[in-house]
C-alpha cells in the first residue's frame, strides 16, 4: 500500500525488509509527499519495500549485498536510492536524482550506473529488486479490477525487436493506446498480429481501442535495418544535442534536451505526438521522423530567510525553478548560535532526512515558497544578540 500525502510535507518513508517474505507483509507500505513524487521519492520508497538501501556514504553500516544507491565520483547525478545531500558532501557535484536504480550492467550518460556485487561497496539495486520482487508480490493475493484491460505484447523472433506502449497499462475500457514496434539491428518490421489475426498494416505504430484484454505480437524479419533520418527542433528556450551512447540502449543514438537558463525541459514530441519526458531520448524507429524538444519557462522562486538569531541560508542552485525541481538548503549559524528548525511558508517543516543538521530539501509543484531557518543562541552565552 502506498499513501500520498498532500500539504507541505516533503520526502517519504518506506520500510526495508531484511529478507523479504510473508512475515513482512504488514510492513509493506510507503508514505510519500505529493510534492515529492516528481523528485522520484515515490519510487525511492517502493525501492525500500523491495529491500533496497541508501548509498554507502549516507548509510555505511548496510550489508554489502548490492542493494545500495549509487552516484559517480564526480557527482553528476544520484540514482533513485541515493541521497543527493550525501552525494554533494562526497563529491561537491550537482548530484541531481535520476529515475534509475543502480545497475552495474548499464550506463547513464556514458557513466556506469553501479558497482558489481563481486566488488566491495557493491551497488546493483536492479539485480536485487529482480530477486526480491517475486517474494514481495506474493504478500497478498492478486486482485484484478474487471473494468481494466490489459495488453499482452510479444515479438517474433526472439531478439528481433521490441514493442513499446505510449503508456503502461492496465487501461480503462474505451482507452485508445498506441504501440510502437522497433526492430533490432539486422531486422526490419514485417507485420502485427492482433488477438491471433494478422494485420495488413505495415506501419511500425498501431493504435488499439480497448474494451477487453488483448494480445499483440510484432513480427520482424532479417534484413538490413534502414537508417533513421531524424530532424530535431525545439519549442521554447533550449537546444537538442547528441548525447553519449549507452550500453543499455544497445548502442542507439541518443538525443539530449539542454534547457537555456531560466527554462526547463518539459517533453519530447515525435511527429507531433507525446514521446516522453526524460531529457534523454533514444533514436526513433527506422524511417523519417521529426523529434521536437519542448521547453517551458521556470517560474517558481525560493525566498531563503532567517529568524530568531544570526546565521545564513545557502541554496544549492539559484532560481527560478520549475515544477519537479528540488533545491537543497543549508542553514549555517553564526558564532554563538545553533540551528533549531525550518519553516516552509510559515509552517513547521522537517524537509529532508538531515534537517537536524541544518539541511533540508524543497521540491516545487505549482507554487513558489519561503523557507525560513530558525537560529537560537547557544546555551550559556551572554552579551548582545
Amino acid at each position: 500500500m502506498s499513501i500520498i500525502a498532500s500539504g507541505t510535507a516533503s520526502g517519504g518513508i518506506g520500510y526495508t525488509p531484511e529478507n523479504p517474505g510473508p512475515q513482512w507483509a504488514d510492513w509493506a507500505y510507503t508514505v510519500t509527499a505529493q510534492s515529492a513524487i516528481s523528485h522520484y521519492s515515490f519510487a525511492h520508497e517502493l525501492g525500500h519495500n523491495l529491500g533496497a538501501n541508501h548509498n554507502w556514504t549516507t548509510e555505511p553500516a548496510q550489508p554489502d549485498n548490492g542493494a545500495s544507491g549509487y552516484f559517480p565520483k564526480k557527482g553528476d547525478w544520484s540514482s533513485l536510492m541515493a541521497y543527493e545531500s550525501g552525494c554533494r558532501k562526497a563529491t561537491k557535484g550537482a548530484c541531481g536524482r535520476i529515475n534509475r536504480f543502480s545497475n552495474a550492467q548499464q550506463t547513464y550518460r556514458g557513466e556506469v550506473l553501479g558497482v558489481p556485487t563481486t566488488k566491495p561497496g557493491s551497488a546493483d539495486s536492479s539485480l536485487v529488486l529482480n530477486r526480491t520482487g517475486t517474494a514481495v508480490a506474493a504478500y497478498r493475493a492478486a486482485k484484478t479490477d474487471n473494468s481494466l484491460c490489459g495488453v499482452t505484447t510479444s515479438v517474433s523472433p526472439t531478439g528481433g525487436g521490441s514493442v513499446t506502449p505510449e503508456q503502461q497499462g492496465p487501461y480503462t475500457q474505451g482507452s485508445k493506446i498506441y504501440f510502437t514496434a522497433k526492430p533490432s539491428s539486422g531486422y526490419v518490421f514485417d507485420h502485427w498480429t492482433l488477438d491471433g489475426k494478422k494485420q495488413t498494416s505495415t506501419s511500425t505504430k498501431i493504435q488499439l481501442t480497448l474494451s477487453a484484454d488483448r494480445t499483440l505480437k510484432a513480427t520482424f524479419k532479417k534484413a538490413t535495418t534502414p537508417a533513421s533520418t531524424v530532424t530535431t527542433s525545439t519549442s521554447g528556450g533550449g537546444t537538442v544535442s547528441t548525447a553519449k551512447k549507452s550500453r543499455d540502449a544497445g548502442g542507439d543514438a541518443l538525443y539530449e534536451a539542454v534547457p537555456a537558463p531560466g527554462w526547463h525541459f518539459a517533453e519530447w514530441r515525435l511527429d507531433g505526438s507525446y514521446a516522453g519526458d526524460d531529457d534523454i531520448a533514444l533514436d526513433p524507429a527506422p524511417g523519417t521522423a521529426q523529434l521536437t524538444a519542448v521547453f517551458e519557462r521556470c517560474r517558481h522562486t525560493l525566498d531563503g530567510r532567517t529568524e530568531g538569531g544570526r546565521g545564513k541560508v545557502e541554496l544549492s542552485q539559484p532560481g527560478p525553478y520549475a515544477d519537479g525541481d528540488t533545491v537543497e538548503a543549508t542553514a549555517t549559524p553564526a558564532k554563538g548560535y545553533v540551528f533549531q528548525d525550518w519553516l516552509l511558508d510559515g509552517q513547521p517543516y522537517g524537509g529532508d532526512e538531515e534537517n537536524a543538521h541544518g539541511e533540508t530539501a524543497v521540491t516545487f509543484q505549482e507554487q513558489s515558497h519561503t523557507l525560513t531557518a530558525i537560529f537560537v543562541r547557544t546555551r550559556g552565552m551572554a552579551g548582545r544578540p
